[in-house]
Formats: C-alpha cells, sequence, structure tokens
C-alpha cells in the first residue's frame, strides 16, 4: 500500500549506541534523532522503547561533547586535526538534535559554527559540495549566511546534484527566491527511465574518496524538491528508486546512508501524505 511505508524496517537497526571515531558517533546518534522525530512527525505505531532510545542519544551527546577540540571543530578524533566536514556534521546533528526536543549545549554548537565560518573564509579550494554542506550546517544550526550562499550560487557549475539540493534546501530556508531556479535545474537534471528517478553522485566530496553517494543525492534532491515542487512527477519515481536500491535488505550501504535517506524521505511523506 505504501512505497516508502517499509523503509521503517531500518528504524530499529539504525538505533545504537554511539562508538568509535567522531563520524561512526555521528551516524549512530543522528539516526537515533531522526527516527525520534519521524516517528513523532508522522505519528508512526513502533515497538521502539522510548527511555533506550533517549540513553542513546544521551550517550551520542556526552560522547560528541568529550571530542570537540580546543579550536571548537572536530576531526575523527580527540586529538588530530579539525575537519571541515566533520565539524559541519555534528554542527548540523546537535542542531537537528536540539529541534528534536532534546536539550543541547548552546557554547558547544556556537564554537563549533564560529570553526565553520572561519574555515570556510580561510579555504576557498574546498570541494565545492564541501562548501555547500559546510553553509547549509550553519542554515540548519540557524545561522546562515547570505553571502557565502550567493559565493556558492555563483558558482554553482561545480556543484554536483547533492551540492546543489543543499544549496537549494539552505536559499529555502533564508526565503531566496533563488530556490525555485535550482528547483528547476534538478528537475532537468534527473536521470530516468519510465518507473525510477535518481541523480547519481559517483564521489563523496564530504570525505574526498570516490563512493556511489547516489542514494544520499537523490534523497537530499527529494527532501528539496519535496518543499520546492510537492507535485513533480518525478517524487514517487525517485521514492521508488531509493526503496529498490537498498542494498542491505531494510537498509543502504551504511548508517550514515540510511540515515540520509530517511532524512530526506521524511519530507516526501509529509507531503505525499501516504502514510495516511
Amino acid at each position: 500500500p505504501s512505497v516508502a511505508g517499509s523503509l521503517f524496517g531500518a528504524l530499529e537497526y539504525l538505533t545504537s549506541f554511539p562508538y568509535g571515531c567522531v563520524e561512526q558517533t555521528m551516524s549512530s546518534f543522528l539516526p537515533d534523532i531522526i527516527v525520534m522525530k519521524v516517528v513523532n512527525d508522522l505519528g508512526l505505531k513502533t515497538t521502539l522503547d522510548p527511555v533506550s532510545l533517549q540513553q542513546k542519544i544521551r550517550a551520542g551527546l556526552d560522547r560528541l561533547y568529550a571530542f570537540q577540540h580546543e579550536d571548537g571543530g572536530w576531526g575523527w578524533w580527540e586529538t588530530d586535526e579539525s575537519h571541515p566536514f566533520m565539524t559541519a556534521y555534528v554542527v548540523a546533528g546537535l542542531s537537528q538534535a536540539k529541534a528534536a526536543g532534546i536539550p543541547v549545549n548552546p557554547e558547544v554548537v556556537r564554537r563549533g559554527v564560529d570553526w565553520v565560518r572561519k574555515d570556510f573564509a580561510k579555504d576557498p579550494r574546498l570541494a565545492a559540495d564541501l562548501r555547500a554542506y559546510m553553509q547549509y550546517s550553519l542554515t540548519v544550526a540557524g545561522q546562515p549566511d547570505a553571502a557565502a550562499l550567493g559565493q556558492i550560487y555563483d558558482q554553482r557549475s561545480k556543484l554536483s546534484p547533492y551540492g546543489l539540493a543543499l544549496l537549494g534546501l539552505s536559499l529555502e530556508q533564508i526565503k531566496d527566491a533563488r530556490a525555485g531556479e535550482i528547483a528547476a535545474t534538478l528537475e532537468a537534471g534527473a536521470k530516468q527511465d519510465q518507473q525510477q528517478a535518481w541523480w547519481p553522485a559517483t564521489r563523496d566530496e564530504m570525505l574526498d574518496f570516490s563512493a556511489d553517494v547516489t542514494p544520499e543525492a537523490t534523497a537530499y534532491v527529494v527532501k528539496f524538491l519535496s518543499n520546492q515542487r510537492p507535485d513533480s512527477p518525478l517524487l514517487p519515481k525517485a521514492a521508488i528508486w531509493l526503496m529498490e536500491h537498498r542494498n542491505e535488505g531494510y537498509w543502504w550501504s551504511s548508517t550514515k546512508q540510511t540515515a540520509m535517506v530517511i532524512y530526506g524521505l521524511t519530507d516526501y511523506l509529509k507531503a505525499t501524505n501516504e502514510l495516511n
């Protein structure tokens, strides 16, 4: 009855205690937040134990606080250099936790926001998609930088569909009309056949290695178009593509990718009322 309803088979797999480096901690912590928010936003009936979920979220927060460096950023570990994606990933994640009603230490987020701002200004050679993600994280944190977003917009030809969706979501947040133009570009650039639609991305620019992140790119485009073009015929086709490309049964190739896909599809589910 519902293409995306089967998405929630991944929820229990996703909720886990954080362990390992910052990326692994975030890839356990963020799904816990997204799962909680999805369940509440969509009024789902699940067998998840809310007390256990709160404990996992608390453990994730404590671990992320402990991993923050003296300069305000995050790297992979406690004692390495701060990394632009890791810092932006944590800033966005903590901000999403706050938006979901979790008490978050504002000083920790403020220091992370400051680090992302400084690093963005200091290193214009960073990959275009990564720069878009850094500004997206600031926007999610309620600290958008309109001038920096304008810079990324001017160089949008360098962005993959993933980066374009991130830019579009940020512009939408600050009510910038150029978001509509980005939506039109993404619609025109979709790969599709009779049943499915997708947006290819064959390099993970956030972590700087070759990897198929097409599911993440497609999910973020779906998130953006669900807000900008809720009647787009591409949306149901993209939902089918995403559900057909789970390579681990109920989920995608990693916790990070699964979390990103669920995050992207939630807005689609709200826009379509599919679960009703």
